[in-house]
């Protein structure tokens, strides 16, 4: 493990941050093997400090360090520094952005931001002193350096984005941070990081919220954003008004982080608050390259990381935590969906699965059906490996009668699969205490003796491949979507 401190421009403040340095490397924290700064020393300090300081500078000082733990770099460099690569970026230089495509650059300084970093954001994640700011030059360094951790310190304001996934020049979840200036009382000037030296062969692990790399993106900068197919501004507030009552429910990240429940009853629009979900289709990150079909209550859509390529998703527009919440519109359209499926899968010799869950998720529980196709051989076995599989996982099953109403339980899994006489078997558990949040697709990738594909995460294929998938399955359902045939 590698302790990393990282700072922000110092402008001559080197008192404060020596200071600061000496602090946290007498502490628990410490202590650390070295301090990275982003720039903009000004004068050179007569101190001595106890760990290796590197600062990035765009002008080389008129006289050079005593210190010998001071080192400034005004030339582009990867140094090495306690096995991990380093890369500074002070000017442009294709030769030099063509070598960083054959290293593994862990952490990347430079002094501006990379023009649009922005993208793939809500707009509010934005600070207004970074609005509009960013370098083509610096973009073309991240795209081919593809680093770990991306370090910034002009303009000085402390910003952390969210991480982003990147496919090439290499597979790899990126992360960009900006830091205020050495002293600055309202921005974070120091950061600390815990890196392990980089194994090209682990496993890429890709945390919750990562969006795909805004680099990748072809598209205006998220202030002129085009409208995507059908999901205008316009269309987005008439489905939501159409699915949702008087009194409504939404999503309220600050409530939930207290511990209250995630949600509360208002009456305004539905739209206004959906920053944090991931199927809200008012949220600005919602992914609609991913969406096949838009009904008057509900839609359907291909899921990040699908198990197999007709993997889909039934997702209402209405943002409730359960389907059991939904208005019977909502329901019947729900039904429609199901119906087309099933008639779209028997169409090409396969069945399927339903899985359906309420179970407390970090971030915003936003209730959808999962459609897994199985082979029509597969089904006799479901009822028999969810069982045996529940027994290790302690999911108990009941087994629904078809008149039996859904049991009223605030956290359920149930998954439904079609039977011999036209009708659903449905298996229903309640729960009660820790649930391993993906058993159903456990589940699911063992029927499909597909057990490599049992984290989504390691699923995720470049936006490109979904959108050919999307519109493969699109066209294919086609002559089932009875969307289609809806009135605007």
């Amino acid at each position: 493990m590698v302790k990393v401190l990282l700072c922000g421009e110092v402008h001559g403040e080197w008192s404060t941050l020596h200071t600061r340095v000496l602090k946290l490397n007498a502490s628990a924290h410490g202590p650390f093997d070295v301090l990275l700064c982003t720039g903009e020393a000004k004068r050179l300090p007569d101190l001595s400090w106890p760990l290796p300081v590197y600062v990035l500078e765009s002008t080389a000082l008129n006289q050079p360090s005593t210190n010998a733990n001071l080192h400034f770099i005004s030339t582009n460099s990867v140094l090495q520094l306690n096995g991990l690569h380093v890369a500074f970026f002070v000017h442009q230089d294709d030769a030099f952005v063509a070598s960083l495509k054959d290293k593994n650059i862990d952490i990347l300084l430079s002094q501006e931001y990379p023009a649009a970093f922005e993208l793939l954001l809500p707009q509010e994640q934005v600070p207004e002193a970074l609005v509009n700011v960013g370098s083509e030059i610096v973009k073309d360094v991240v795209q081919a350096a593809v680093p770990r951790y991306h370090v910034v310190g002009s303009p000085s304001v402390f910003y952390q984005r969210l991480p982003y996934v990147t496919t090439a020049p290499r597979r790899r979840v990126s992360r960009l941070i900006g830091l205020g200036q050495v002293g600055d009382a309202k921005n974070k000037w120091l950061h600390a990081l815990n890196l392990e030296v980089f194994d090209e062969n682990a496993p890429v692990d890709i945390p919750a919220a990562t969006t795909q790399s805004p680099y990748d993106v072809v598209q205006e900068p998220l202030a002129k954003k085009k409208k995507v197919d059908a999901l205008s501004a316009d269309k987005i507030q008439q489905l939501t008004e159409k699915s949702n009552a008087a009194m409504q429910f939404r999503y309220d990240a600050a409530i939930a982080s207290q511990g209250q429940g995630a949600h509360e009853q208002i009456k305004r629009p539905l739209v206004a608050n959906r920053s944090e979900c991931w199927f809200c289709l008012a949220t600005p990150t919602v992914e609609t390259h991913l969406i096949i079909s838009i009904g008057n209550e509900a839609y359907l859509a291909i899921p990040k990381g699908p198990i197999v390529p007709d993997h889909v998703l039934i997702i209402p527009i209405h943002h409730v935590s359960g389907i059991k919440h939904l208005s019977q519109a909502a329901l019947d359209e729900i039904k429609q969906f199901k119906s087309a499926l099933q008639k779209f899968f028997e169409s090409q010799g396969k069945s399927f699965i339903i899985i359906d869950r309420n179970v407390p998720t970090m971030g915003a529980a936003h209730a959808h059906l999962q459609i897994i196709p199985m082979p029509v051989d597969a089904l006799a076995h479901v009822h028999h490996i969810f069982h045996e599989e529940g027994k290790r996982y302690n999911v108990d099953f009941e087994e629904l009668a078809p008149e039996t109403p859904q049991p009223n339980h605030q956290e359920y899994f149930m998954v439904e699969f079609p039977d011999d006489n036209g009708g659903f078997v449905r298996l229903y558990h309640q729960v009660r205490g820790k649930h391993y949040m993906q058993f159903g697709r456990h589940v699911a990738v063992n029927l499909l003796d597909m057990p490599q594909r049992e984290d989504w995460k390691y699923c995720v294929v470049p936006k490109d491949e979904e959108t050919k998938m999307t519109e493969s399955f699109k066209k294919a359902f086609a002559p089932f979507d009875f969307t289609l045939n809806l009135e605007d």
